[in-house]
Parts: C-alpha cells; structure tokens; sequence
C-alpha cells in the first residue's frame, strides 16, 4: 500500500516548543513507516511555505493547545489568511483529523468548533477522527487503577484510531462538489456606508425634534 501523505499543523502559540511540538514529535517517530509526513508549526512559517505542503498533502491533522476555550492564535491566522482557498482543492474531500491538548477541561468544545469550521473549507471528517488529550487523563491513565470509567478517557493511543481512519477515508476516492463561495471580495469593507447613514438619519432627526 502507498504511504499517504500526512500534513500536520500544529497551532499552537509554542510553535515546534511545548506540548504539541512534542506531540507531532513522537508522532513523527511512530508513523514515520505508515505515512509521508510533513509538518508546520504555523506559528514559524509563512503562507508560501504552509500552502505548498497544504496543497500536496492527502490527509490534514491539526494539532492545538487550548486557550481561552479557543485554539492557538497561529491556527486562527491561518484560517483567516487562507479563506480564499475555501472549497478549493486545497481542502475539497481531504480526510482531516483534531487533537486538542489542554490541561484538564474545555477542549471537547475547541475541537468540535475546529471540526465544523473545517468542514465547512472543505475538509472531509470520518467517523472517529477528533479527541481531547488532557493533562489529568494522561495522568490517570498511568495509575494502576482497575476502574473501567477510565476507558472513557482519550489517551495518546486513540491518535492510532484516528489516523487509520483518515488513512481509510483518503483511500476511498470520492468526487465531492463544492458550492459556490466568494474568494475575491470576502475582505471588502462594506460597513462604513451604514455608518454615514445613520449619521445622517440622526442628524436629520435631531433637525426635525428642533
């Protein structure tokens, strides 16, 4: 079977420091025989160089720490400056994967927002292909304990499920149609004539109470 070509980004404020960075790190290790992997840590890299890895990537898998209930600045920057290519090629069927890391709680709702957001790019979300990484589950899952409720806490295991899905859903070609979106003018300023305008209806209001 051809190894795929993965593209990691990771969001996070620390770049290639921290915990995502040691994350892609081991993950870089782990997967290195199963898939072609490249990786941006956003926060270092320019468009050119993120877009060029986007645009010949197979499978996404973003990587981010959580701030604020949101995910990192660098992955907010990229989705901002890289809505022209929304429902393009770039993204158009491309199988995409989410790991959140935080520290204890709040992920989950980072990662479903980032999930809806990529969909609506483009991207392509199988069954089973975002999850949560804290800080207290990894710790847990290190105790000895025999409680069964810690099944129901995402490990850095699960990343094998997730990745072996977007591997079976990029294997499984599928000629998906995008709607039409404006890519020219989704940055026109279009609020300032309102503005005059109330203005103007205010001062002529003010003229007639006179």
């Amino acid at each position: 079977m051809r190894r795929k070509k993965l593209f990691i980004l990771n969001g996070s404020i620390q770049g290639n420091k921290g915990n995502c960075g040691l994350l892609i790190a081991n993950l870089k290790n782990k997967y290195a025989q199963e898939f072609k992997i490249s990786v941006s840590h956003l926060k270092d890299e320019t468009r050119q160089q993120i877009q060029k890895k986007l645009m010949d990537a197979e499978i996404l898998l973003f990587v981010t720490g959580a701030y604020w209930e949101s995910w990192g600045s660098p992955l907010q920057k990229f989705l901002e400056e890289f809505t022209d290519l929304e429902a393009t090629e770039a993204f158009v069927g491309k199988p995409a994967g989410v790991v959140v890391l935080c520290h204890s709680t709040g992920g989950k709702s980072v990662l479903s927002r980032l999930q809806a957001n990529l969909n609506l790019f483009g991207c392509q979300l199988p069954p089973f292909c975002g999850m949560e990484l804290s800080m207290v589950s990894q710790a847990l899952s290190k105790t000895e304990s025999k409680n069964i409720h810690l099944k129901d806490l995402w490990t850095f295991e699960d990343i094998d499920l997730i990745l072996k899905n977007l591997q079976r859903a990029a294997e499984a070609a599928v000629d998906y149609e995008a709607w039409a979106v404006d890519k020219k003018n989704f940055k026109k300023v279009w609020i300032e004539k309102s503005i005059n305008k109330n203005k103007k209806i205010k001062k002529a209001n003010s003229r007639m109470s006179s």
